[in-house]
């Protein structure tokens, strides 16, 4: 190959993946509970795969959970992360194990609630008298979001709806396709499955942010980075360059083409069905954030409609300080 074509090549890749930043000395940090936001945590393998984290000079682990940053710990000391729905830090403040979030991935549940094509008008759904609504029994989002719902309606039992957990996507899907279920609140890439199938009408979408600002009043944050606030505040500089990395692969994901996304399919175990990955991509892309910092709105309304489902209390807005920080902002 001649030089002038070598040349060029680089131009090129190096022109896909933004300006590199020579990388700093190696820190792992390891982030838990990626497989329990698979579309949120996109951006993350992405980043991975792309080469921001190499760039900014850190080394990541992604794991699923504590089992596998404990087998990723046997090679090398890491700093612990954790990449989870908003929820997930509420819980663990009540559990008196407090999290601060400093980087924000989503801007929405990513969740859908539909019916059968044919099922009742939109008058009688209002009502949800008898209705049976499939959850996946793991996806605390979803039930936290139903709860929401039909709290004007004086919860769950006063409405007369009922929740049917379910223990795997596939039976979840095959409950709704039978009619043994009346409807769904699901995630990616489940939902837009149903939707292939033409059978699912959607009632809410929160992977439009218009939809989910109707439901929580407002804008709020769903997935995000967070760590403890001792590992925020010795380890500042890692978890920046980290924050930094993601925004990078954030912003890429707004602008790729079908063409740069295809090839990443696998990373939702769908390299099979390279269609289905990018429909998944088209729906859920607004839903993403493009800057990463966390906004004290967005914090405030989330914890005015998870508080009282998860902890019994109302939002202080003088206390969401201690639920978030922006000192770990990437700057440009």
């Amino acid at each position: 190959m001649e030089r002038r074509q070598l040349i060029t090549m680089a131009v090129v890749l190096v022109g896909g993946l933004g300006v590199v930043r020579p990388a700093a000395a190696s820190v792992r940090l390891s982030v838990a509970g990626v497989a329990a936001a698979p579309l949120a945590c996109v951006p993350l393998w992405l980043a991975q795969r792309l080469g921001f984290f190499e760039a900014e000079g850190v080394e990541v682990s992604l794991g699923a959970g504590p089992a596998a940053d404990a087998l990723a710990a046997q090679a090398a000391p890491a700093v612990p992360v954790y990449a989870t729905p908003f929820d997930a830090v509420v819980q663990a403040h009540v559990a008196a194990r407090p999290l601060q979030v400093f980087a924000a991935l989503t801007r929405t549940p990513q969740l859908g609630l539909g019916w059968h094509v044919d099922g009742p008008s939109p008058a009688a759904r209002q009502r949800w008298r008898g209705a049976v609504v499939g959850v996946l029994e793991h996806d605390r989002t979803a039930r936290l979001a139903l709860a929401h719902l039909w709290r004007p309606l004086g919860g769950a039992q006063r409405a007369g709806a009922i929740l049917a957990p379910h223990a795997t996507p596939e039976g979840l899907a095959r409950d709704f396709l039978a009619r043994r279920i009346d409807a769904v609140c699901v995630a990616d890439p489940w939902l837009t499955r149903l939707q292939r199938t033409g059978v699912l009408q959607l009632e809410l979408d929160t992977r439009n942010p218009e939809h989910s600002q109707r439901l929580f009043g407002g804008p709020v944050l769903g997935a995000c980075l967070s760590a403890a606030p001792a590992v925020l505040a010795s380890h500042a500089a890692e978890l920046r360059a980290l924050a930094r990395a993601v925004q990078r692969s954030l912003r890429w994901l707004q602008t790729a083409s079908p063409l740069d996304l295809a090839g990443h399919a696998d990373v939702l175990d769908l390299g099979e069905d390279r269609a289905l990955f990018l429909a998944v991509l088209m729906h859920a892309r607004a839903s993403f954030v493009s800057d990463v910092t966390p906004d004290p709105v967005a914090v405030h309304n989330t914890l005015r409609w998870l508080l009282p489902h998860v902890a019994g209390t109302a939002a202080d807005r003088a206390d969401a300080a201690r639920w978030f920080t922006t000192r770990l902002a990437p700057t440009d």
